[in-house]
C-alpha cells in the first residue's frame, strides 16, 4: 500500500477525533468505523460484555426495588402491629408488701369492732328472751292467782293450763330461758328465775303485801327457791343484784 493511505487507520483516526468531540450525541448515530468493525467480527467480541453489564445493572437495579418494595409493605406493618399490642396490652403490675399490710391492717382494724358488737347484741338478744320469759310468766301466776282465791301455785300442771309456752320448773333449777323456776309464799309474794343462754340469769319477785314492790334482778340463782325462803316483804333479797327498776336491776 505504497503511495495511498490504509482505509483502518483513516478510520480509526477518524473515529477518535469523533469521540474527543462527542461521543455520546446520540444512541442511535451510526459511526462510519462501526460497519468495519462488524465486518472484521468486532461486533461478536463487544456484544456479549455489553449485555452481560446490562442484564447486571437491571437485576441489581430490580432486586434494590424488590427489597425496597417489601421494606415499605412488610415493615410499617410489622412495627404497628407491635406498637399496637405494646399501647393496648394493660400493665401487670402487682401489689407491693406494704399496700398488702395495710390491707389487713384495715381488715383486722374493721374485724376489732364489728366482733364485739355482734357479740354483744347477741348476748342482749339472748338476755331479752329469758327477760320476756319472766313476764309471760308473771302474767300466767297472776292469772292463776285471780281465778284461784287470790293464792300461787307452783304446781307445773296448773300452770301449764295457764301458759303452754313455757316449760314450769317448779322448784327446781331452770336450764334454758324457757324454763321458769317457781316458788311461792301462798298469797304474800311469788319469786321467780330463769336462766340466759348468754350465762346471765334473771329473776323477779312480786309482792302483793304492802309495800307490794316489783322486784327485778340478774346474777341470781336458777333455783326460785334459793332467794325466796325467807324472804320480808319490801327487803331486798341478799343474792343477785335487785331493783324496783328493770333497765337497773335487769342491766347486765
Amino acid at each position: 500500500m505504497t503511495g495511498q493511505e490504509n482505509p483502518v487507520v483513516a478510520l480509526f483516526v477518524f473515529g477518535m477525533k469523533s469521540g474527543r468531540s462527542g461521543a455520546s450525541a446520540s444512541a442511535g448515530r451510526t459511526w462510519p468505523w462501526s460497519s468495519a468493525v462488524r465486518q472484521g467480527g468486532g461486533d461478536t467480541a463487544m456484544r456479549p460484555s455489553r449485555s452481560r453489564g446490562v442484564l447486571e445493572a437491571a437485576f441489581t437495579a430490580s432486586g434494590r426495588e424488590a427489597r425496597g418494595r417489601a421494606g415499605k409493605t412488610r415493615c410499617p406493618a410489622v412495627r404497628g402491629s407491635v406498637g399496637s399490642e405494646a399501647r393496648h396490652r394493660p400493665a401487670e403490675a402487682g401489689f407491693t408488701l406494704v399496700e398488702l399490710m395495710v390491707v389487713v391492717l384495715i381488715i383486722a382494724i374493721l374485724m376489732a369492732i364489728a366482733i364485739p358488737t355482734f357479740l354483744g347484741a347477741r348476748r342482749r338478744a339472748m338476755n331479752r328472751a329469758a327477760q320476756a320469759s319472766l313476764r309471760i310468766a308473771v302474767t300466767a301466776e297472776m292469772a292463776y292467782y285471780a281465778s284461784n282465791g287470790e293464792t300461787f301455785t307452783s304446781d307445773p300442771d296448773l300452770l301449764k293450763a295457764e301458759e303452754y309456752g313455757l316449760y314450769w320448773m317448779g322448784p327446781n333449777a331452770s336450764t334454758h330461758f324457757k324454763e321458769v323456776s317457781v316458788d311461792h309464799s301462798f298469797g304474800d309474794y311469788l319469786c321467780l328465775a330463769v336462766a340466759s343462754p348468754s350465762g346471765d340469769s334473771f329473776g323477779m319477785v312480786v309482792e302483793i303485801v304492802p309495800p307490794a314492790n316489783t322486784l327485778y334482778g340478774n346474777s341470781v340463782p336458777t333455783r326460785a327457791s334459793d332467794f325466796c325462803a325467807g324472804h320480808t316483804p319490801g327487803m331486798i333479797p341478799a343474792q343477785g343484784n335487785w331493783s324496783t327498776d328493770p333497765s337497773v336491776g335487769w342491766a347486765t
